[in-house]
């Protein structure tokens, strides 16, 4: 657990829960690695060439609502159900053959289990995005939506 001082200098010493919590001031901030251990569900992830019907198909069969998109084993966006709700509307019948690097939001901020929730909500908020991918040493761990926050 991390200690921090308060304006006056004065050690605080918490009663966190988990070492995923730590006092800043006095205000508790609880990093993203505390939501990980509580998902029932690890990151789900498809390939940047599969079609929209099969992550529609994954995202059911899984009960997520994101995928993680990867190329090469890296992660080079993310797929929504709100990626496959506007595929559709624009390609009607033939949106289940989209692919999905097609229909995906690209460019994907990624936090680590270290940063606080604090910080994925500004990140959220400025981003215009529902979920973040959780990126640790390189590795996808996880991916944490808006209602993982407000469980």
């Amino acid at each position: 657990m991390l200690l921090h001082a308060n304006a006056n200098g004065e050690s605080l010493s918490p009663n966190a829960k988990s070492t995923a919590e730590r006092i800043v001031g006095f205000h508790r901030v609880t990093k993203v690695s505390s939501i990980i251990g509580r998902k029932t569900s690890e990151a789900v992830t498809i390939s940047a060439y599969g079609n929209l019907k099969a992550a529609a198909n994954l995202m059911r069969g899984r009960q997520v609502p994101a995928l993680a998109v990867l190329w090469n084993r890296e992660i080079v966006g993310l797929v929504t159900e709100r990626d496959i709700v506007v595929a559709l509307s624009i390609h009607n019948e033939g949106a289940g053959f989209v692919r999905v690097k097609d229909a995906m939001s690209p460019r994907v901020v990624s936090i680590s289990p270290d940063d606080t929730i604090e910080h994925a909500k500004l990140l959220m908020a400025t981003k215009r995005c529902h979920h973040l991918p959780i990126v640790d040493d390189g590795k996808l761990v996880g991916i944490l939506s808006l209602g993982d926050i407000l469980k």
